[in-house]
């Protein structure tokens, strides 16, 4: 007996079970649908920014009144690296330019490996003053090595250059190349071999370089 009743089938409605009437199941519903709206709404309105840091405040530094990175300078040495090239032997210093969008080699340079070279290109070079200047030919897969970091880039031959070697965005990016400047004015980079093995960290400029420049006066003018 017991069990025929507990199997025996009941209908309810909605508003039995809730207990509320139509009119009440009503307004909640349009509850709801303002509530639902109103988290929306806020949730687009919320600016997004994916380029936000943390922030922190920090003890101050003894030294702030008069340091590297208080000072404005009026020029500051550019980073540069010890590099060998391809099968020349003597190491040779490199200009490392995250302005430039090309590798770039001197023809003085050039002449000391003679790399396969392509003169038909079709390339120019445009500066910061916007004008251009052809570039004299192209070497492809050129070996570039700092420390036991070896990768293989391409370069551009430009008949003048203020570097033997030019190391642009193509070399930065295939080495992940990171930099840190320190309070004493120095900068580091670090580069990674592309199979992930082997890593170097260098020095890129001294502390007091003699081509930093925080006035405008002194003996010494030369062009930058």
């Amino acid at each position: 007996m017991e069990e025929r009743i507990l199997n025996s089938r009941v209908e309810f409605t909605l508003q039995g079970v809730l207990g509320i009437a139509k009119k009440e199941f009503h307004q909640v519903i349009i509850d709801l649908m303002k509530r639902k709206r109103l988290t929306t709404e806020q949730e687009v309105a919320k600016p997004v920014n994916v380029n936000v840091m943390s922030t922190e405040t920090l003890e101050a530094d003894e030294d702030y009144v008069d340091s590297h990175y208080t000072r404005p300078h009026w020029a500051r040495a550019t980073t540069e690296a010890p590099v060998r090239i391809g099968d020349v032997k003597e190491p040779v210093v490199a200009l490392i330019d995250h302005g430039s969008e090309i590798n770039l080699m001197s023809m003085d340079f050039y002449k000391k490996g003679k790399w396969p070279i392509n003169t038909k290109h079709g390339w120019k070079i445009r500066a910061a003053t916007r004008a251009t200047e052809d570039l004299h030919g192209a070497c492809p897969n050129i070996r570039v090595k700092v420390g036991d970091v070896e990768i293989e880039q391409h370069f551009f031959v430009q008949e003048t250059s203020s570097h033997p070697i030019i190391l642009g965005e193509p070399y930065i990016t295939a080495a992940r190349m990171e930099t840190k400047v320190l309070d004493n004015g120095s900068a580091y980079a670090r580069v990674k071999s592309q199979d992930g093995r082997h890593s170097v960290q260098f020095l890129t400029v001294r502390p007091n370089h003699e081509r930093n420049r925080d006035s405008l006066g002194g003996e010494s003018r030369e062009d930058f």
